[in-house]
């Protein structure tokens, strides 16, 4: 327990006396380091007021989706889709290239010259570094910021580049219609084939087979189909033209000859009996005309499926033709540009240099480099300053230390 109590004693002891080393050396060295400090406050003084102030200017702006700026329901969405700038960071790395500031940059370039300034060296790499744009999280919402030393010219800078990021907003709605409306074109010319040839095909089994929209009875040979939409389901209109052919004609005329039987056979039944020779000859005619009108099985369903068929390549090529006409009507209009929603604003001081802090790295880097030269100065010379110093030189115990 003494022991440990003693060695706590010794470790106080050896802390002051490193504090007190530690003092006596500034002491030693007072003059040095307090003049090598000044001058490094000095040199920091002097470097920050020479360096050129930077001023910062920004303004938000709402990146627009293309998809979401055509109002249309109809329109299929990849359509309206341009999958290289899904992501916003692209978006904003698009914002930063020269194809799209190229124009800001040399207005920023015609400004310096006009004040006298040398620009061979002024490069669109190294100034488009002082435009920062970021997301703002979790919008759509771009901070774009802008900081120079023309401290005049940098609310007309942004302006024109809040008016170039509009221009480039309008170009890329016009170019994603310009690709959806090249598309529907192409579509439309196969649509049209393929309605023309299944409309074709529908047409000549018809005719061959005295076919009409009702299984069984005959259809014209000039026959023209139309498409309307009733209650939102579009359905097939078949007009008929005055011209027809004789087989038409004999069809027909067997349709009416078959009603009058079946009419004579309903009135002579009420005079005469089942079994009367006139009654069997009217059922026998009768039964004739049906079974010269009736159609096989597979003839039917093949004309259906004809049908069929028609009918959707029709409806495909209606439905290409009306999106057609819609991504023009968009493209006449007007185009809507991103949204500015905030006004270019000027930050009242300038963002740098930071004279504080630039003073205080100063002084405290001159502080340390003198330090220690210092202490290396009095290692060299061979002096002995502090008695812990001199302990460890000796390899022996010392009897007493005598004050001074």
């Amino acid at each position: 327990m003494n022991n440990e109590i003693k060695n706590l004693n010794e470790n106080i002891i050896d802390d002051e006396i490193s504090f007190s080393e530690v003092a006596r050396f500034f002491l030693r060295n007072k003059s040095i380091i307090l003049i090598f400090t000044l001058i490094g406050t000095i040199f920091g003084l002097l470097y920050g007021f020479s360096q050129k102030k930077f001023w910062e200017g920004s303004f938000k702006i709402v990146v627009q989706d293309e998809e979401s700026s055509i109002t249309s329901n109809s329109i299929p969405d990849f359509l309206l889709k341009d999958s290289s700038d899904s992501n916003i960071k692209t978006e904003i790395e698009i914002l930063k290239s020269q194809s799209v500031l190229d124009p800001v940059f040399d207005f920023v370039k015609s400004t310096k010259n006009k004040n006298g300034e040398d620009t061979s060296k002024f490069k669109y790499s190294s100034w488009v570094k002082n435009i920062k744009i970021e997301q703002i999280k979790g919008t759509n919402v771009l901070d774009v910021s802008y900081e120079y030393t023309d401290k005049d010219n940098i609310i007309k800078t942004l302006n024109f580049i809040s008016k170039n990021y509009q221009l480039y907003s309008g170009k890329k709605k016009q170019n994603t219609l310009e690709k959806g409306i090249k598309y529907l074109k192409k579509e439309i010319k196969k649509a049209k084939l393929n309605s023309d040839n299944s409309l074709k095909e529908l047409q000549e089994f018809s005719m061959s087979n005295n076919l009409g929209t009702i299984d069984g009875l005959p259809i014209q040979k000039d026959t023209s189909f139309s498409y309307k939409k009733r209650n939102d389901i579009p359905q097939i209109e078949i007009k008929n033209n005055t011209k027809s052919d004789p087989n038409t004609q004999r069809f027909s005329s067997n349709f009416a000859r078959l009603a009058e039987l079946e009419f004579q056979l309903i009135e002579k039944s009420t005079y005469f009996t089942p079994d009367s020779i006139i009654i069997i000859n009217l059922k026998n005619a009768i039964k004739n005309l049906e079974e010269s009108l009736t159609r096989p099985k597979e003839i039917l369903l093949k004309f259906r499926e004809l049908s069929r068929n028609s009918e959707r390549n029709e409806n495909i090529l209606i439905g290409l033709e009306d999106n057609l006409s819609e991504l023009k009507l968009q493209q006449a209009r007007e185009p809507n540009p991103w949204k500015i929603i905030s006004n270019v604003t000027l930050l009242e001081y300038p963002i740098r240099p930071n004279k504080k802090m630039i003073v205080f790295f100063s002084t405290i880097v001159m502080f340390s480099i003198i330090s220690i030269f210092s202490l290396i100065k009095e290692s060299l010379e061979g002096k002995i300053y502090s008695l812990s110093y001199f302990k460890k030189q000796i390899p022996f115990k010392l009897l007493k230390v005598l004050p001074f």
